[in-house]
């Protein structure tokens, strides 16, 4: 883990450019205390060993599906499954899930450096819980990424013409392709999008409470949207620019994707 010394940061999109309703704007300074952060995304390694001594089982599998972008997926895959009603690019296929990424057979040692992917809100709060962390609020997320300087081209988004035709292999890339500048952080831009601790559009200037309060809040209530951060392998600009900095987003806690992960953080 790496360790972030207590301090002030402006919150907020400094480009202005998001949508009213996601609440980047007005910039705000916001007080964020010490803490540890995972250097990565969780892994699949690391997340199959909580499996084996919990034996948990995901929001994914217990729902028997969960969404693919249907670029990953085969002509015949696709026709095996059903699209989603408005935005087609999603498949609903069965089977897909954190060992099956894509809803076919895999080898755990193929997938074991990418990010674990199909995890919910409440998947990544027990996993947390079995490690004795938490998850982190947009605010130390924002703060950890503000002080690793990530260089601002190369990493994973999509490049091509959205959501039809991609110019490159869609899909997360292992979580340590990208390297921070200043420090062990790595991937916090695009790859995928990674839960936060908070509900989703909180207002910037509440993120000065303690985090362990937002934690408290927020970690056994599945009722209300939940914040996400990073952006993902999917985005782009001329559809979802939410992985620029400041930018914030989010989904229901029991959504499941092929481009949701987490990682976790330590008081």
């Amino acid at each position: 883990m790496v360790k972030f010394e207590s301090g002030y940061f402006t919150m907020g999109n400094p480009k202005k450019n998001g949508f009213p309703t996601d609440l980047e704007f007005p910039l705000k300074k916001v007080k964020v205390n010490s803490f540890l952060i995972d250097e990565t995304s969780v892994t699949n390694k690391e997340f199959s060993l909580f499996i084996k001594e919990t034996g948990y089982i995901t929001t994914a599998e217990k729902n028997g599906f969960s969404f693919v972008f249907h670029l990953q997926l085969t002509e015949a895959e696709i026709s095996k499954n059903e699209r989603h009603e408005k935005m087609f690019w999603w498949v609903k296929v069965k089977g897909a899930n954190w060992r099956t990424p894509l809803g076919r057979n895999n080898q755990l040692h193929e997938i074991e450096n990418l990010p674990v992917v199909h995890v919910s809100y409440e998947d990544a709060v027990n996993y947390c819980k079995w490690a004795n962390k938490r998850l982190p609020t947009e605010a130390e997320w924002d703060y950890a990424f503000l002080k690793s300087e990530f260089p601002n081209i190369g990493f994973n988004i999509f490049e091509g013409v959205f959501p039809e035709k991609s110019n490159k292999n869609v899909g997360p890339w292992e979580v340590k392709a990208i390297k921070s500048a200043n420090n062990n952080m790595f991937q916090m831009q695009g790859n995928v999008w990674e839960w936060c601790a908070n509900e989703r559009w909180l207002e910037i200037e509440e993120f000065n409470q303690p985090s362990k309060t937002i934690w408290e809040r927020n970690m056994n209530n599945y009722s209300i949207s939940k914040a996400l951060k990073g952006g993902s392998f999917l985005c782009h600009d001329t559809y979802c620019k939410r992985y620029e900095f400041g930018s914030r987003n989010g989904t229901k806690p029991l959504s499941t994707s092929s481009n949701i992960s987490f990682r976790c953080v330590k008081d």
